[in-house]
């Protein structure tokens, strides 16, 4: 952005300068006498008005050159918001990926008893935060990034509440994980023990028919 603005800081001093040039040709020319007195006043007029139109073109240039500056920073600044608004679509579309992996996880604990009600709630926070941030991204890149600014706040307090829980129900954990590993061990013994008997089944009838 300061490399946008140089040319229209030099543009504005250029047509600053080009005044003061004009300003001062017209004070010299009415007031400096002839060096040798061969000057008539006609030439004098000639001069002065040349002059004159010399420094009116370079305040024109001076002024074009600002407004092409002015056009240049303002399709930068153009390009930077679109720049910015395309990252913050980028980041909402990541945000809620991850909210939807932690409700899963949080979904997890509650079947293994243990409460959830305050990682529940920094979810909620961090959920509505990203749904804010993306009705606003596209009129305020500021507040839409200050919003999700405050949804990471959200998500690393989920991160601490998620540590403190687990330590404080590992136990708990541990034993409804070996308790589902237990069953579905006993489910597959029982699913094998059914598919001897009909193995066996099928080759006492195959032997009677025989």
């Amino acid at each position: 952005l300061v490399m946008a603005l140089a040319p229209l800081v030099a543009a504005e001093e250029a047509g600053a300068l080009a005044s003061a040039d004009a300003n001062a040709l017209v004070s010299a020319t009415a007031v400096a006498p002839s060096a040798d007195g061969s000057v008539t006043p006609r030439d004098r007029l000639r001069n002065f008005r040349e002059g004159v139109q010399e420094a009116r073109e370079d305040v024109s240039d001076a002024r074009d050159e600002v407004r092409d500056a002015r056009e240049d920073v303002e399709a930068s600044r153009e390009r930077l918001r679109e720049a910015v608004r395309a990252r913050i679509g980028v980041t909402i579309n990541r945000a809620r990926g991850l909210i939807a992996r932690l409700h899963k996880l949080v979904d997890k604990l509650e079947s293994y008893g243990i409460s959830t009600t305050e990682l529940e709630a920094d979810l909620s926070s961090a959920e509505t935060n990203i749904n804010s941030a993306e009705g606003k991204y596209g009129e305020s890149v500021r507040e839409a990034a200050k919003l999700i600014r405050a949804a990471v706040m959200d998500l690393k307090e989920f991160r601490a509440d998620l540590r403190a829980s687990i330590k404080a129900n590992r136990e708990t954990i541990v034993a409804s994980v070996q308790a589902r590993r237990d069953a579905r061990n006993a489910e597959r013994e029982d699913s094998d023990e059914d598919n001897a008997e009909a193995t066996a089944s099928t080759e006492a009838n195959a032997d009677t028919t025989s």
